[in-house]
């Protein structure tokens, strides 16, 4: 697309204005077209890729800021800092394709230009959020910010080599956290040390013998009591157990058996 045609979509879209917001909260300036010096150029972007058939067509392209659509890389479902965006059918125009914002899943955003997405107010708000920031940063600190993070994701997540340029911009992230290690070490290395200090192994022995001795001390004097003294009065006085005599009855006659003689039936 030509710089006249990229204007005439401008101006579709935004009424002419010279200041204008792409769907990622990103500023951008109509003079700016393909301009890559300025912080506000811009370019023009398809909602739905080529390689997903989609079409180089009035309706399915869209103005974006070349920050934003170096981060994007052509993808229908794509992360820009906290944000997170997905292509989607539209609901307004059968057969067109629009670029929603579906950070919050169960509402999400249809990112076409409208007056509410092109408020100041509501851009910067968004632009704070986007680093998950409150403090007050320059949007070319933004861009640097959001460009090191899809360098570093893509390093982690897709094996992507990085050139000599853009290892110079990450070693300052890399010696920052290399420098906070040791220091965190340290402090480990002390706590351990003041532990094994006030805990020694003898100490240790030493009050378990200790402990076992003054366990068995208590075992003896439990069971080794002083005998009471045993007096006269005490003694309960019993009188001698008499052993009965055996007695058998035969018919009515009751002999008393002596147990040295057998007993002999008279009177059968």
């Amino acid at each position: 697309m030509n710089k006249d045609e990229a204007l005439k979509l401008w101006d579709e879209l935004y009424l002419s204005e010279e200041k204008a917001y792409d769907y990622a909260s990103h500023p951008m300036k109509r003079e700016d077209y393909n301009n890559e010096n300025s912080i506000y150029g811009w370019t023009v972007d398809v909602k739905q890729p080529n390689k997903t058939a989609g079409k180089n067509l009035i309706n399915n392209e869209i103005p974006s800021s070349i920050v934003t659509k170096t981060i994007r890389e052509g993808k229908t479902s794509f992360k820009i800092g906290k944000f997170l965006f997905e292509v989607r059918k539209s609901k307004d125009v059968y057969g067109e394709y629009d670029i929603y914002d579906i950070t919050n899943i169960n509402n999400p955003l249809n990112m076409e230009p409208s007056d509410e997405n092109q408020e100041e107010e509501y851009n910067l708000k968004r632009r704070k959020e986007i680093l998950n920031t409150n403090s007050s940063i320059s949007d070319e600190d933004i861009d640097e910010q959001l460009k090191l993070q899809r360098l570093q994701e893509k390093i982690e997540k897709e094996g992507y080599k990085p050139t000599d340029e853009e290892n110079l911009k990450l070693n300052p992230l890399k010696e920052g956290v290399e420098e906070i290690k040791p220091i965190i070490k340290e402090k480990e290395t002390i706590k351990k040390e003041q532990v094994k200090e006030l805990i020694k192994p003898v100490e240790i022995i030493d009050n378990v013998e200790e402990k076992n001795k003054l366990s068995t001390e208590t075992k003896k004097e439990e069971v080794i009591q002083p005998k009471e003294e045993i007096k006269e009065e005490n003694i309960v006085k019993t009188e001698p157990f008499k052993e009965k005599k055996e007695v058998k009855k035969y018919n009515s006659l009751t002999y008393e058996l002596a147990p040295m003689f057998p007993v002999v039936n008279i009177l059968e």
